[in-house]
């Protein structure tokens, strides 16, 4: 049998009245119900962002457009999207575009 655990004072100090240890000790509100005096913040479209889109798809669709930009040379795409070459050819593997045109 293992021995008993002896109880912390700041684990003692962060407990409710109620006995039950609180998460948030330094919480303002301790009910778990948001207050009602917190503004609701609803995020947004970001303008030129289609989120419909996989995070997958848009860096596949960059590589695409920065393949074309440097006329297939992997080094220099590699470089102008600040990845290593071999995170590149990676990413083209794994996006099955590993064949060279």
């Amino acid at each position: 049998m293992p021995p008993a655990r002896t109880e912390d004072p700041a684990e003692r100090k962060a407990r409710p009245a109620g006995g039950q240890r609180s998460l948030f000790p330094d919480c303002r509100y301790r009910s778990g119900e948001p207050d009602d005096d917190l503004p609701v913040q609803i995020p947004r479209p970001v303008p030129g962002v289609d989120s419909t889109r996989t995070l997958a798809e848009i860096e596949k669709t960059a590589i695409l457009k920065a393949l074309e930009a440097n006329d297939g040379d992997r080094r220099r795409t590699a470089e102008q999207l600040d990845i290593s070459l071999r995170t590149l050819q990676y990413r083209l593997k794994e996006y099955g575009l590993t064949g060279r045109d």
